[in-house]
């Protein structure tokens, strides 16, 4: 088992260090591949050098010894104001690696997800007091559609970013720093908190069950406030 934890030590660690730690978790728990991406943000107020294009690159799905080769080459569009983000690649049967991510996790929610035995495998601070990470599912794989059931289930219980889903949602590769148009200014990198195998039971068939019902009920209450508003209208 690979245990990693932001640390003093750690934080002499050079931004390859925090990337391959972050990564090689992400294997053990079964990542093959890795899709990774450069997304431009903007360009750092104290940049040396401004980009000679700011069009987001499409992805490239790697192998763990393939990214290590083009961690320096990102850095050098990292500090050009290139986002540098990562994601599980599917398998080649389609399915996935048990990791569920998810977004604008705060000091608070962390604690709530903490007593609940739920706390994400992999856990970045993407910037100063929010999160993001993976949380491991006691499972060997999951489909795209269990990792969307799952992550609508956690962002509804904990108050999450519903928009960051998707089976190969982007999420920060640690070490790198956060270039959105808000920190331009600013020197915000990202933080591997810790990084452990720690598997999470959720049952999928009861979230799904559970979702299903929460939406028929949605729709019976639509309909019900329908039927009254156009009796109203009747009178």
């Amino acid at each position: 088992m690979l245990f990693h934890r932001e640390s003093k030590n750690m934080n002499k660690d050079t931004y390859k260090d925090k990337a391959v730690k972050q990564l090689k978790v992400m294997q053990e728990v079964g990542v093959t591949h890795f899709k990774t991406q450069l997304v431009f943000g903007a360009t750092p107020t104290d940049a040396k050098r401004e980009p000679k294009s700011t069009k987001t690159m499409p992805p490239k799905t790697l192998m763990l010894d393939e990214v290590e080769k083009y961690l320096g080459f990102w850095w050098a569009r990292n500090v050009e104001g290139f986002n540098v983000f990562v994601a599980p690649a599917p398998h080649i049967d389609g399915s996935y690696a048990p990791l569920v991510f998810i977004d604008d996790i705060s000091e608070q929610t962390l604690q709530q997800m903490t007593a609940d035995n739920c706390v994400p495998a992999i856990l970045i601070e993407s910037s100063p007091k929010n999160m993001q990470g993976w949380v491991q599912l006691e499972a060997d794989r999951l489909s795209a559609s269990e990792i969307l059931e799952a992550q609508r289930y956690l962002s509804s219980r904990y108050g999450l970013d519903a928009g960051a889903h998707g089976a190969t949602q982007n999420g920060r590769l640690a070490g790198y720093r956060n270039v959105k148009s808000a920190y331009a200014h600013k020197k915000i990198y990202t933080k591997l908190v810790h990084a452990y195998e720690n598997p999470v039971t959720l049952n999928i068939t009861e979230i799904s069950h559970e979702q299903k019902s929460t939406q028929f009920e949605n729709v019976r209450v639509r309909n019900h406030n329908f039927e009254k508003c156009s009796r109203k209208g009747l009178k």
